[in-house]
């Protein structure tokens, strides 16, 4: 379905997210949190060259995806995003204290 397949893992200190995403490059992901809101999006530009005898063609595709989850209590200061072999993961630290914030997260 070209979506953002995810697994969300919850331990006593963190949120761990590790979103399928084969394809993209990293420059290509953002990872956006806003108070309990994090949303992953990512753009695709592909091109197609072909040449033949009598003929060229040039295709282009453009694809977005995104995806938005809710996860209270964050700390927003710490937390952590990796991209690496396909996976985008993103450790989300529980807060000792609930504070309505927005961060852009820097992909590593």
């Amino acid at each position: 379905d070209g979506g953002i397949k995810a697994d969300i893992k919850e331990t006593d200190n963190e949120y761990v997210i590790e979103a399928e995403m084969p394809g993209f490059d990293k420059k290509d992901i953002e990872v956006e949190l806003i108070e309990d809101h994090l949303t992953i999006s990512a753009k695709r530009e592909e091109t197609l060259d072909e040449e033949g005898k009598d003929y060229i063609r040039r295709e282009r595709s453009y694809g977005k995806v995104s995806r938005c989850f809710v996860i209270p209590g964050v700390e927003h200061e710490d937390v952590d995003a990796k991209y690496k072999n396909g996976i985008l993961s993103i450790t989300l630290p529980k807060s000792k204290e609930s504070r309505k914030r927005s961060k852009r997260i820097d992909i590593k």
